[in-house]
């Protein structure tokens, strides 16, 4: 699977970044663009080996939460800014109901373990077991995330299932 780096952006660019706002949305904005580089250089700074393209994915997408984390820990304590450099020049688009920022800050009113399970399964329509391979936990484990992400959810936002209509997924896929 080797590709030039202007492919392999052009095909996770999309992803990367809303993996990123989904971790950093309550951080300085600008830890958003900062973190999806990274994730890039890594990928650059040594010569990949990927079974297949779920292998690839997956491994931008473990990255990419590896990343978040290491400047979440850093910006844990700093005071954020005001003045963050604004994200909207990304021109992302998310594929459902709601606008980016609406969407993020649903999603920011849940647990960060809970947060991945529910944007992995909803927003990139992985599969529970896909899931529970990339976040390296038992399938069992993303089931009760994401039934724990339902009910925060409903609870926080009232009877607006927006995850189950936005995506048609009903609660029997999971």
């Amino acid at each position: 699977m080797d590709c030039s780096p202007e492919i392999i952006a052009d095909k996770y660019l999309n992803l990367v970044y809303k993996i990123c706002l989904t971790k950093l949305y309550n951080v300085d904005k600008s830890s958003v663009a900062d973190a999806c580089q990274e994730v890039f250089l890594n990928y650059m700074k040594k010569e990949r080996r990927f079974e297949n393209e779920q292998h690839e994915k997956s491994w931008f997408i473990r990255t990419a939460i590896n990343c978040c984390t290491n400047i979440y820990k850093k910006n844990k304590y700093r005071v954020m800014n005001e003045e963050s450099a604004d994200i909207s020049e990304f021109n992302i688009s998310v594929n459902n109901n709601f606008e980016d920022d609406e969407l993020y800050e649903i999603l920011a009113v849940l647990p960060e373990k809970i947060r991945y399970a529910v944007y992995l399964f909803y927003i990139e329509e992985y599969s529970t077991e896909e899931i529970a391979k990339i976040l390296k936990t038992s399938g069992a484990s993303i089931r009760m995330r994401l039934k724990r992400g339902r009910e925060i959810l409903r609870e926080k936002l009232g009877n607006n299932d927006f995850l189950i209509e936005s995506n048609e997924r009903s609660v029997a896929d999971v």
